[in-house]
């Protein structure tokens, strides 16, 4: 059924009506000797937040649109479980008395991305994530609570969480596309190239029947999402983390699977180890790949292998903490007494007590020597970090590694127990490298005509954003990707 409905949309010997309600005209009949026009029509592969932005730009810009989406019946991606977003110079923080700035964005940029404010995609972001993200999206109903200090977002208070949460955002961008404008449970396995090289359409495959045919455009947009559900590619980029047990915190589809049909045509790819990261839970016990969170990760001491505290434990949403358990050996344990002993935790929706931990390297001991002995780290220094921690505690001041112990517990009643903190896979800051149209470039610097990346796919936004570490509120940098690259893929002038 599928297959006779999407032919409909491709060259033919003689034109096919369009289907029934469709935007999509039929292209005109291929003469003997002439090559067939392309339709104007622009197709999206991903129905992520970044296809459904570039497809609404899209429309917006007087083309068609097909977005083909590989998932049966869900659109959004990753969106669907995030919230943040993040604005410098928004109404809620002029409401909320905050001054913030493009300016003033880019002044603080280098401290918690390491970015470079220079680059062209940098600057962009910091002039245009109120006009083109902040303000398109509320016009669309799209409302935030905030805004909200985050260390992962610098020095201001400039993350917002979106009302409803990203399944609000999903559920609002979608509305704003036609009902049949997006074919569920169709993947793009490859794109199709003129003789020039011009990339004129995508190949696809029917998920649930195995059909299979091309869809034709103007341009084609790659919104696919990052590659951090394989680890095998996550290691491949970081070889540092060869060793160290990951966990997953990205959106399952998120394969590279549109990374590797970008590379197979000679695409360039910009600071693709620019992995973020995240160390706020811990492994599953039946499924170590999986995380899930422990109500009081954040008000205990972590120390790593060599029994010494070496990160602020408070920095919970911060890419800087999962980077320093890299660092330090790759390995971290936090440690906890008696009454602080969690009760059920959540794996999969199922429930787990505190015992099903000893598989997952969980250790207890009758003093912090003892413990320390479990884990196979040095005694003396755990104990003498405890004692540390629970003098500052008393204090309610900080220490070496923490501003401030008002939210932190003493832990100095037996028996005492160890966890291994997660490290997650997140977020990929790097990936295809793109122009300022979204363009999707060569390694030599040139151009591959007809394609356009945008999201995820390509670090959020152009690859260059941070340097090496990611921040909070990236969704923002999604829809302006993908607003970018819609609206020139729909008006690239070749087609003129």
């Amino acid at each position: 059924m599928l297959l006779a409905l999407l032919a409909a949309c491709a060259p033919a010997p003689s034109p096919a009506p369009p289907r029934a309600g469709s935007n999509v005209q039929p292209a005109p009949p291929e003469l003997p000797g002439v090559p067939s026009p392309l339709p104007n029509r622009v197709v999206v592969v991903g129905a992520g937040v970044s296809g459904m932005s570039a497809a609404i730009e899209v429309l917006a810009s007087g083309a068609d649109v097909v977005v083909l989406e590989r998932e049966e019946d869900l659109v959004g991606g990753a969106a669907n479980d995030a919230s943040l977003m993040i604005f410098s110079g928004s109404s809620e923080q002029a409401a909320s008395g905050v001054s913030d700035s493009p300016e003033q964005l880019l002044a603080e940029w280098p401290s918690f991305t390491g970015g470079d404010v220079s680059d062209a995609w940098v600057q962009r972001f910091a002039e245009e994530n109120v006009p083109d993200v902040h303000d398109w999206l509320q016009a669309m109903g799209v409302g935030w609570n905030g805004p909200a200090e985050d260390p992962s977002a610098g020095q201001t208070a400039r993350i917002h969480s979106i009302i409803g949460g990203g399944a609000e955002l999903v559920t609002l961008l979608r509305a704003h596309l036609p009902d049949d404008a997006v074919w569920m449970g169709v993947e793009a396995t490859g794109l199709a190239q003129d003789a020039s090289g011009r990339v004129v359409g995508v190949e696809w495959r029917d998920v649930a029947t195995g059909e299979v045919g091309e869809l034709r455009g103007r341009g084609v947009v790659v919104a696919t999402g990052g590659f951090g559900w394989s680890l095998e590619k996550v290691r491949e980029v970081r070889p540092e983390l060869a060793d160290v047990v990951l966990t997953h915190a990205s959106w399952e589809g998120a394969d590279g699977n549109g990374l590797d049909m970008l590379l197979a045509l000679g695409a360039a790819t910009q600071n693709l180890a620019a992995v973020g990261l995240y160390s706020h839970a811990l492994r599953c016990p039946t499924d170590a790949t999986v995380e899930m969170p422990v109500p009081f990760q954040f008000d205990v001491p972590w120390v790593d292998l060599a029994g010494s505290r070496f990160v602020d434990e408070t920095l919970r949403n911060d890419f800087h903490s999962a980077e320093a358990i890299v660092d330090s050996g790759g390995a971290a344990w936090m440690i906890f007494d008696a009454p602080l002993v969690p009760g059920g935790l959540d794996c999969h929706t199922d429930p787990y007590s505190f015992v099903d931990w000893g598989d997952m390297g969980a250790v207890e001991g009758d003093d912090p020597e003892g413990l320390a002995d479990a884990l196979g780290v040095d005694g003396a220094a755990v104990a003498a970090e405890l004692a540390a921690y629970n003098a500052a505690v008393d204090a309610q001041g900080g220490d070496a590694w923490r501003s401030s112990m008002t939210t932190a517990w003493r832990v100095d009643e037996p028996p005492y127990y160890a966890l291994p903190v997660a490290v997650s896979v997140a977020k990929m800051f790097g990936g295809i490298d793109v122009d300022l149209d979204g363009r999707v470039l060569r390694a030599d610097g040139g151009t591959i005509p007809g394609l356009y990346a945008a999201g995820e796919l390509t670090g959020m936004a152009g690859g260059s954003l941070v340097g090496d570490a990611g921040f909070t509120g990236s969704l923002s940098a999604v829809v302006l990707g993908g607003r970018v690259a819609g609206r020139h893929a729909a008006t690239d002038r070749v087609f003129r």
